[in-house]
């Protein structure tokens, strides 16, 4: 139950606020003003940009007496930026052919701020509201999920659950509306994050292309449409990729030794605690399918070997295994883009995967689907 996912998707937005466009005469230059309600008496307000995940600093801006400020921002394509109140309060905002005015407490690193001008930061601000009026349920969804997980009910805890899996796509379909409207630009690139690749492929792979299409020259852009390309290789339909690493013993093993079964690949630790939970389950499923012809490579994402071989041991997980010890940077993490685990694929005697990140009751459904035809 990722429901951080959906408080990154309302941080992502908050304390972006807009009013009135007004179009730069360049389009190459934006005129930044402002005013700071609070500023400091030392320190610097500094201009950075915001590329590759890195901060580069561009200019310091001058402060007036008044504590307001100005700017031209040149630049070869639109983009991320950040002012940086004193080493206190960040302000992001996107360069994107429209002059913006930005007001800022400057004193406090949650402080609120407001930035008019911009249609992408206008869009912003509907997305924070649209996710303001999702916060309350989602906190009592929060709570709810943990008192019944502390008191071991399983079955509201699966409540919890659906309620979530229903508010998430109730958000994502409002998100999704926002992405689409003409005036989202690179704030478009910004909410995508907030969608699961696994349900969500097609219109992040449509939006990845209409964004490369409008900004062939933004770098982020650039790689998040790479990104996106190499997703499709472990899409549901796709050939699955080969793997082949290690097994505790020491000798190699490939997936497409198991050509002619069903196999399905698990991706765990030793210490992730919901693998660990959902192994008991799994080992009744391969007890129950395995003389039909169900098959499980499991691929550790451990780094200690002794760690691993306990866990196998322990659970009593007969099946394949294979690690290279290299944790989230083994080599089959990245060909599969696993980021997060428990994570699975299902794969047919022919190799391709015909599901993904199946678990508990959605597994059993699959399985007993396959294996009842047969």
């Amino acid at each position: 139950m990722k429901i951080n996912k959906i408080g990154l998707a309302i941080a992502l937005a908050a304390g972006l606020f807009s009013c009135e466009k007004k179009a730069s005469q360049k389009s190459n230059t934006i005129h930044i003003s402002g005013k700071i309600s609070h500023p400091s008496p030392s320190g610097f307000v500094v201009l950075e940009r915001i590329t590759d995940n890195q901060l580069i600093q561009i200019d310091t801006l001058s402060i007036g007496t008044d504590s307001t400020f100005s700017y031209d921002l040149s630049y070869d394509y639109p983009g991320f930026y950040r002012l940086n109140f004193y080493n206190t309060q960040m302000v992001d905002f996107i360069a994107e052919h429209y002059d913006l005015v930005i007001r800022t407490e400057g004193n406090n690193p949650n402080g609120t701020s407001t930035i008019e001008g911009s249609p992408a930061m206008d869009l912003l601000e509907e997305v924070n509201k649209t996710m303001e009026k999702f916060a309350k349920e989602i906190q009592e969804i929060r709570m709810e999920y943990a008192e019944a997980n502390a008191m071991g009910d399983t079955k509201k805890v699966q409540k919890a659950e659906k309620k979530f899996i229903e508010i998430q796509n109730k958000i994502r379909g409002q998100v999704k509306l926002f992405i689409q409207k003409e005036e989202a630009g690179l704030a478009a690139f910004q909410l995508i994050g907030i969608f699961d690749p696994n349900q969500d492929y097609t219109f992040i792979e449509k939006t990845s292309k209409n964004l490369l299409k409008k900004y062939p020259n933004v770098p982020e852009v650039a790689t998040f449409y790479e990104q996106v390309k190499r997703m499709r290789q472990v899409q549901v339909g796709a050939k699955a990729p080969e793997i082949n690493l290690e097994t505790p013993d020491g000798k190699m093993f490939a997936l497409s030794s198991l050509k002619g079964k069903y196999v399905l690949i698990d991706f765990w630790a030793s210490w992730c605690g919901p693998c660990r939970k959902e192994n008991p389950h799994v080992v009744k499923l391969y007890k129950k399918y395995h003389s039909q012809g169900l098959e499980i490579l499991g691929v550790s994402l451990d780094q200690k070997k002794k760690a691993w071989m306990k866990a196998i041991n322990d659970d009593q997980l007969k099946w394949h295994h294979v690690s290279d010890l290299k944790g989230f940077t083994s080599e089959a993490a990245e060909k599969y883009q696993v980021q997060a685990i428990p994570a699975t694929f299902l794969i047919d005697p022919e190799g391709v995967i015909i599901a993904k990140d199946l678990r508990g009751e959605s597994l059993d459904k699959k399985l007993k689907e396959i294996f009842a035809k047969k």
